[in-house]
């Protein structure tokens, strides 16, 4: 699986989002990754051959195939 992290999003809703780098909040949530990778000009870091995904996720942080 694959997740896309949004800075943007994340930076907007601070409320209803974790904040901190991309790869610490998903530690923080638990989920385990093969490969990331952070794209400045989308604002948003892609983790790739992701596992323990929980079922409820902050709005930043999307599921991908």
């Amino acid at each position: 699986m694959k997740i896309r992290f949004c800075m943007l999003e994340q930076g907007f809703n601070q409320e209803n989002n974790p904040q901190g780098h991309p790869q610490k909040v998903m530690r923080e949530l638990g989920i385990d990754w093969d490969k990331s990778e952070g794209h400045s000009m989308a604002e948003c870091w892609i983790f790739e051959g992701c596992l323990n995904i929980p079922k409820k996720l902050p709005p930043c942080v999307k599921v991908f195939n």
